[in-house]
C-alpha cells in the first residue's frame, strides 16, 4: 500500500518518498513524503486540511507538518513532511490516497 501511494506522488517536481518502520508503533510500514516547498507552494499542514476536506475525507497522521515528529519519536518530519500510514486500510483505499495526494500536491507543484 505504502508502495503504491509513493508510486503515484514520486515523478512530481522534488517530491521524495521513504518507506519506514516507526519502532513505537507497532513495527508497521509508514509513508514519509517530503518535498522542496519552493517549488510546491504548499505545506504538509494544508495538503493534510485539503485531504480532510475532501470527498473522501482522508485523515493523515498526526505528525505530517509536525517539527519533532509528533507520535513519530525520533522521527524530523518539517513543515513539508507528510505522513500516510497504511496499515488501516481496506483494500482499494491506497488507490484513492494515492490519487488525491497527487491532485494536491500536482496542483500545487503549478501553482
Amino acid at each position: 500500500r505504502a508502495e503504491l501511494i509513493a508510486a503515484a506522488v514520486r515523478n512530481i517536481p522534488t517530491v521524495k518518498t521513504q518507506i519506514f518502520v516507526p519502532p513505537v508503533a507497532n513495527n508497521v510500514p509508514h509513508l514519509l513524503i517530503t518535498y522542496d516547498m519552493k517549488r510546491l507552494k504548499i505545506t504538509a499542514k494544508e495538503v493534510q486540511s485539503q485531504l480532510r476536506q475532501g470527498t473522501p475525507s482522508i485523515e493523515l497522521n498526526p505528525a505530517t507538518g509536525s517539527e519533532h515528529g509528533g507520535l513519530m519519536k525520533g522521527l524530523t518530519v518539517g513543515p513539508s513532511g507528510i505522513v500516510v500510514g497504511v496499515w488501516m486500510m481496506l483494500p482499494g483505499e491506497d488507490a484513492i490516497v494515492a490519487r488525491r495526494l497527487r491532485e494536491v500536491l500536482s496542483k500545487a507543484s503549478e501553482a
